[in-house]
């Protein structure tokens, strides 16, 4: 119930960003504590096509099974999920 208000203040402040640096042009995002993952769907509303790399942290395992099926069809390289920064990433 939260996912619009989280996703509309991360596009606000990724859009601030854009327009006030034109030239910043992200490769890579980390979203931390990414529950389903509303940074990562408005940070392609933002710069799409700029990632080569996506990353999220969600130390609960429903939240990011619910990220996922989110993110499934967002213009991203594949996100690799992580339960805690410290997770072996093959």
């Amino acid at each position: 119930h939260r996912y619009p208000a989280s996703w509309a203040t991360n596009l606000r402040v990724m859009y601030e960003v854009a327009r006030r640096a034109p030239d910043f042009r992200p490769t890579s995002i980390l979203d931390y504590g990414a529950g389903p993952a509303p940074a990562l769907a408005a940070a392609v509303e933002v710069w799409p096509g700029a990632f080569d790399h996506a990353s999220a942290v969600e130390p609960s395992e429903h939240m990011a099974q619910l990220g996922k099926y989110l993110t499934t069809d967002l213009a991203l390289p594949p996100i690799v999920w992580q339960r805690c920064l410290y997770d072996d990433v093959e």
